[in-house]
């Protein structure tokens, strides 16, 4: 009996303390296909605290879109981190007004006419949207959604772009997941070998150098991981 309460009383402890709650997490999400509908990558390239972390993927070998791969990267990065904590304050950036309009405003309407448009036809990508809808109902905190526009000079947002167009070219079997430190140099999470970081490095120097650049500006330390 004494190990059930004192199960209980932690349970309770953690969800009093909540100690995430005030911890604030950037994210920035992209979707892209060589050709559209086609093979398609999506990334995301998330900061918070002392670290970033970095997801990415392929879509559907033979025919996905944009739209598909851009919810992709959305369901992704919402899974990434409720795994982690569902009290981060997360701040979801997309270049897609497809994704922030539609999680934003869209979505209330599709779902109280059942899941069909303002046309009267079926929403597109409904599984997708239903998905993140799910997601986004179960996530304790409310989650604020930005639109940025792409190709503006936004560094974090370019990544995301440039992981996302990586992927459709490459396109793995499965996802793969980085962590690092910010502004010094360490050992990644566990759960992500150095070698990943290496890999998505080398992707980003040899596709863009341009890009990488700009990366080495505000995260210098990266210039280190050969």
């Amino acid at each position: 009996m004494k190990a059930t309460d004192d199960y209980i009383l932690s349970r309770v402890a953690t969800l009093w303390d909540r100690p995430y709650e005030d911890h604030v997490v950037d994210v920035y999400i992209d979707g892209s296909c060589e050709v559209n509908p086609g093979i398609g990558g999506w990334g995301v390239f998330a900061l918070h605290d002392a670290k970033y972390e970095i997801l990415y993927g392929g879509g559907d070998r033979e025919k996905t879109t944009n739209q598909r791969m851009e919810l992709t990267a959305a369901i992704k990065a919402l899974k990434h981190f409720s795994s982690q904590s569902n009290y981060y304050q997360l701040t979801i950036y997309s270049d897609s007004k497809y994704v922030v309009d539609g999680i934003t405003n869209w979505i209330y309407g599709w779902k109280m006419r059942g899941w069909v448009n303002s046309q009267g036809k079926p929403v597109a990508n409904e599984d997708l949207w239903q998905e993140l809808d799910r997601l986004v109902c179960l996530y304790s905190n409310p989650i604020n959604w930005q639109w940025v526009k792409g190709h503006s000079g936004n560094t974090a947002n370019e990544i995301s772009d440039q992981l996302a167009r990586i992927r459709a070219k490459t396109f793995p079997d499965c996802d793969t997941a980085v962590f690092g430190p910010r502004g010094m140099q360490s050992d990644t999470h566990d759960s992500a070998p150095l070698s990943h970081l290496r890999q998505c490095i080398d992707l980003l120097k040899n596709e863009t150098p341009s890009l990488w650049k700009n990366v080495l500006a505000e995260w210098p330390h990266l210039a280190d991981l050969k």
